[in-house]
């Protein structure tokens, strides 16, 4: 019984890790799009699409899928590289 309740207490800890570990890598992402977004050299219409995109990934974010496997995370961060 003892045996069992510490695989339980273990399981639930990787597992909060793992999910931890997605939440950084959107706080990342985002320090990313903010530091970009405030850059005062950029024209209108490209802050529209970053914005637009990082909208769409928060949302795929919140539905459970990784930063790293959304579309919409890459080219955000695409656009973000180019300028």
């Amino acid at each position: 019984m003892k045996f069992k309740g510490i695989i339980f207490i273990s399981a639930i800890m990787l597992g909060s890790q793992s999910w931890a570990g997605n939440c950084s890598d959107m706080a990342a992402f985002n320090s990313q799009i903010d530091q970009f977004l405030n850059t005062a050299s950029i024209a209108e219409t490209l802050k529209a699409d970053v914005k637009e995109l990082a909208a769409d990934c928060q949302m795929m974010h919140n539905q459970g899928m990784a930063v790293s496997s959304i579309s919409s995370c890459g080219d955000a961060l695409k656009l973000t590289m180019v300028n």
